[in-house]
């Protein structure tokens, strides 16, 4: 369940876990604890990936691993949909 501004805002949701996240400013995506979603994962990197608000966009970072969008893989910033 999203909350009630999920039409203004931009969230990353976890199907499978009912959950979601909302994306401030930066959230950053991996297998250390400090990270906002946390992934207990050994074939993720501590600090996978980011999204990083930019403007009225949303876009992925990698950051030290191999971060995949839909089956493609991403290698710089690319903006989500």
């Amino acid at each position: 369940h999203l909350p009630d501004d999920a039409a203004t805002g931009a969230y990353v949701r976890d199907m499978s876990r009912g959950r979601a996240w909302k994306v401030e400013d930066r959230l950053e995506i991996g297998r250390d604890v400090a990270c906002a979603i946390h992934l207990a994962d050994p074939d993720v990197s501590r600090v996978h990936a980011e999204l990083v608000r930019v403007r009225d966009r949303v876009v992925v970072r990698p950051r030290s691993g191999i971060v995949f969008l839909n089956g493609a893989r991403v290698v710089s910033e690319l903006p989500l949909g």
